[in-house]
């Protein structure tokens, strides 16, 4: 199977069709969309979410409790409600929390998600320092991949959304394969060695089709297709060898779509 996660905001009627056409094949985790919300400043309704998560339209792994961004008095409260309400979500230890808190949640939840990891500074140091109080029990390491301490912690769990970001930044990430990646900005794109160049034609995609300009701009450009084949090949590696569950970020029934069909490609290759 293969693991995606989506934000609450974004369970629309095609998404939820196309993800339970996909079900056998997906791993799928519900994150409330408390980060998206907080862009937004559209606030998620705690009492919608809980009746969603206790009669979803789709086949759920498991789901994080409604955090707040920049609160963690109000994202623990949150979290007791829940499991007042006898649902069973995983709780976010927010970054500035005291540390007591985190085991306080391992004593209702073998998995406890850790926030407060993206964009922000330091945070390969207060990793370190978590992953220390964690020690050998489930973690998911909320949007941080960084492969080197993916490798070395081996978290139960982490998500990324990074294949989505090419056609945004210009800028893809290929796989090379053992955890290795290397970004290239769409202006160096022809000045790619030709080893890195046939590992683009072994990952599926046609290297040519990158030198035009058009095969980078918008959700279904092959810079984007690219991005998305090395994190599905990734997540899948990690999930055998790092015994990680990889999970891919996901908005559209589109990505979707991208993701089971890099899926189906890569399955069988990696047994």
């Amino acid at each position: 199977m293969i693991n995606m996660l989506c934000a609450y905001p974004y369970m629309t009627k095609s998404y939820i069709e196309v993800l339970n056409q996909n079900e056998k094949k997906i791993k799928f985790l519900l994150d409330s969309g408390a980060f998206t919300a907080f862009n937004n400043g559209e606030p998620i309704n705690l009492e919608e979410y809980c009746a969603f998560v206790k009669n979803p339209p789709v086949k759920i792994w498991k789901y994080f409790a409604l955090d707040v961004i920049g609160n963690p008095k109000a994202t623990k409260k949150n979290y007791y409600t829940m499991l007042d309400k006898g649902l069973n979500p995983i709780p976010i230890f927010t970054r500035g929390e005291n540390p007591k808190t985190l085991n306080e949640y391992y004593k209702t939840s073998d998995i406890v998600g850790v926030g407060g990891l993206v964009g922000t500074k330091a945070n390969n140091a207060f990793v370190n320092g978590i992953m220390k109080l964690v020690k050998k029990r489930k973690v998911h390491l909320l949007g941080f991949t960084k492969p080197e301490y993916v490798k070395y912690y081996k978290p139960y769990m982490c998500d990324s959304s990074a294949w989505l970001t090419a056609p945004r930044y210009g800028t893809i990430t290929i796989y090379l394969g053992n955890g290795n990646r290397i970004k290239i900005e769409k202006k160096k794109i022809n000045t790619l060695s030709k080893y890195k160049q046939d590992r683009i034609q072994e990952m599926g995609i046609n290297y040519k089709d990158l030198l035009s300009e058009r095969n980078w701009r918008g959700g279904k450009s092959v810079s984007r297709d690219l991005s998305c084949a090395g994190e599905v090949l990734y997540s899948l590696e990690c999930a055998k060898y790092l015994k990680v569950n990889y999970f891919l970020v996901t908005g559209t029934s589109w990505d979707i779509t991208q993701i089971i069909k890099w899926y189906d490609y890569y399955k069988e290759k990696i047994q």
